[in-house]
């Protein structure tokens, strides 16, 4: 699989949708896909986080990007493997490169997650070792 540069409309995507500053209920975040002939991105933020359950960033969530959803397109990623890997290395530079208030909120979250709807989640961003994971 090809290494994904920087995608300037995911980042600011991201940048449009997300919170100026952590509603203090949200531990958590987590980058929804969903399949609808393209992938559909969402992201929604958790009141409770377990490593143990993927069933935390299941609804109702308690903040979520919706109505405003990022479309990946099936040229871009021909496969749901590759939809995956392209959300967490474009939400993996965002929160290490990007310089923006919203991408401190990430941060200061406990976790920050991707996965689809009904699947396993897989891990991005964790505060308490301050990186992005592989």
């Amino acid at each position: 699989m090809r290494v994904m540069s920087k995608d300037i409309q995911f980042e600011a995507w991201l940048t449009s949708v997300l919170p100026h500053s952590a509603p203090p209920e949200i531990v958590a975040y987590n980058f929804d896909l969903a399949e609808a002939g393209d992938w559909i991105v969402e992201v929604i933020g958790a009141s409770a986080y377990d490593k143990n359950d993927d069933d935390w960033a299941c609804p109702p969530a308690t903040w979520t990007s919706q109505p405003s959803r990022f479309y990946i397109p099936r040229k871009t990623a021909p496969t749901w493997e590759s939809a995956l890997a392209y959300v967490r290395v474009q939400v993996g530079l965002y929160i290490n490169d990007n310089k923006s208030v919203q991408s401190g909120v990430l941060r200061e979250a406990e976790v920050v997650c991707a996965g689809f709807v009904d699947g396993q989640l897989t891990l991005i961003w964790s505060r308490s070792t301050g990186s992005e994971q592989s």
